[in-house]
């Protein structure tokens, strides 16, 4: 059949940098043995026949199949699939050496194959010159195809590109000049501050999370060798500037909320409230580090030992030194808390 479909035909009037690869059990036609590639099965020998150095160069790669070959239609998908996962893989085509004709397994098969598998196919039984002219339009409409996409990838990234360089400025601005522009406390960005994957952060270890905290993360820390911790120890808030508005008023809401850290911390100071010792500015949150305020919420503690509540006396102890932050909160630096939960 192969041989009857390429009757006639010269090397030249083919299409160039095209190479036939063939799974089935035939010899090639004498005319196109130099661009023939044959292996029953999908093999070692095939794929190394087919190295990217080669693909680079082609046009086209033209798998022949027999579709009324189960077997043979099932390896030309493969072997189309497997050429497909190449980045460097020239358009792959389907040419049968003949026509499914009135099978409809056959037919839907080779459509299924077409959808997912081969850039296109060749389509009746065109032979000698005329499939010669075929496999050009064939080729011709590929590199066409392969030219579109490729402009739509380059469009695609550029778009991409300039618009991370745009989120690159806002977030230049937002974190670099504007707390600057507006005399926050907010220390510049610190690029080689270390971050939570490396469980390091400003020579801190950062150890077990914390099972507390709403919109940021609350991990226990240890600190560097030499370095004093603060009695009972020390825990670090990330608050990840991802969960912040990007505007001027949440720069402002973060830098009044870091000064009342710190004066609840200093002059205002109190026994119920963690103090809070730095603020660290990371390229992708921020870092507070404080005072440890326990390893648990009420809620693990009462769960951890199996009971449902607290007695009595345990109940009007924590009422008594919530009203007593409460009491200092309003009486001293005249601050509302805003979020006080049951």
């Amino acid at each position: 059949a192969i041989e009857r479909r390429m009757a006639g035909i010269s090397r030249d009037a083919l299409p160039q940098d095209i190479r036939f690869v063939c799974t089935l059990p035939v010899e090639p036609p004498e005319a196109v043995k130099d661009i023939w590639i044959s292996d029953e099965g999908i093999g070692d020998r095939l794929g190394d026949q087919l190295n990217w150095p080669l693909l680079e160069t082609l046009s086209s790669t033209i798998i022949i199949c027999d579709p009324h070959d189960e077997a043979n239609t099932e390896d030309s998908a493969q072997l189309a699939q497997w050429l497909s996962t190449d980045q460097v893989a020239p358009p792959v085509l389907l040419l049968p050496i003949r026509s499914p004709g009135s099978r409809p397994v056959a037919t839907a098969k080779l459509l299924e194959l077409c959808k997912g598998a081969f850039d296109d196919i060749v389509l009746g039984e065109p032979c000698g010159y005329a499939l010669a002219l075929a496999l050009h339009a064939l080729v011709v409409r590929a590199e066409s195809k392969s030219d579109k996409w490729g402009d739509e990838l380059h469009d695609r990234l550029t778009a991409s590109e300039d618009l991370q360089s745009l989120k690159d400025q806002v977030e230049g601005t937002m974190w670099n000049y504007l707390p600057q522009r507006l005399m926050l406390a907010l220390p510049p960005i610190d690029y080689g501050l270390g971050d939570l994957r490396a469980k390091e952060f400003a020579g801190y270890a950062v150890r077990e999370q914390l099972p507390f905290g709403v919109d940021e993360l609350m991990y226990q820390l240890r600190p560097p060798a030499g370095v004093p911790v603060a009695i009972g120890g020390e825990m670090v808030k990330v608050v990840p500037k991802s969960s912040l508005a990007r505007s001027v008023d949440a720069l402002r809401r973060m830098h009044r909320a870091w000064q009342l850290a710190q004066a609840l911390s200093a002059r205002w100071a109190h026994p119920n409230i963690a103090r809070s010792f730095q603020i660290y500015h990371a390229p992708t949150c921020l870092y507070i580090r404080m005072e440890l305020a326990g390893t648990e919420s009420l809620f693990h503690r009462l769960q951890h030992r199996g009971v449902a509540s607290l007695s009595a006396e345990h109940r009007r102890s924590l009422v008594a030194q919530l009203a007593s932050v409460v009491d200092h909160l309003h009486r001293g630096p005249g601050i509302c808390h805003r979020s006080i939960k049951p």
